[in-house]
């Protein structure tokens, strides 16, 4: 049976893109082959400190931290990282969908997506871009603005066939803005 190397699991809001304010549950897995300067989960990207965990396993630790929680209905859960796309998420997006929950992922899609999952959001990276057939298959478009460069990277994308592209601004130094969320709508 396949082991993933979780990071942490935890229920919370979705705070970004076309899902922003739902109560989700996040499986962090740990391991990044991309080292993005903005990283917001330094601690997952080595493996070094994951609990390996099966998809049973997981299952069951959703069940139990999740029975806590008033919900008519099973929750979404984002798997993110780390970057999910190193391990073959098969098992784990069967097991999550028998238990009854949509399976979201949240990737720069450096390697293949491997399992099923209701909505794909594509994190891409101008240092190591995502394979061609995740673009195909994102739902949404998410990108860090730090830089210049980094926006007129979004306005390429801006020409593509994409129904959301989110953009986060990274915090300036003094500048005093936490985010600055832009919308647009292609």
């Amino acid at each position: 049976m396949k082991t993933y190397p979780i990071y942490e699991i935890f229920v919370s809001v979705q705070g970004e893109g076309a899902n922003t304010g739902r109560a989700a549950i996040f499986v962090r897995l740990a391991g990044c082959n991309v080292g993005c300067e903005w990283c917001d989960s330094e601690g997952a990207q080595s493996t070094k400190n994951a609990e390996w965990l099966t998809a049973t396993e997981i299952c069951s630790r959703l069940s139990r931290d999740v029975m806590l929680m008033p919900c008519s209905k099973p929750l979404p859960v984002i798997i993110t990282g780390g970057e999910p796309t190193m391990y073959d998420l098969t098992e784990l997006t069967d097991a999550l969908h028998e238990a009854g929950h949509a399976v979201w992922v949240e990737t720069s899609g450096t390697e293949p997506l491997r399992g099923t999952f209701d909505w794909i959001c594509l994190s891409p990276k101008q240092h190591r871009p995502p394979l061609a057939e995740n673009w195909e298959r994102a739902d949404e478009i998410k990108i860090v603005i730090g830089t210049e460069k980094d926006l007129e990277f979004v306005k390429e994308l801006s020409t593509s066939n994409f129904q959301f592209i989110f953009t986060t601004r990274m915090e300036q130094p003094g500048d005093g803005a936490t985010a600055d969320y832009r919308l647009y709508n292609i």
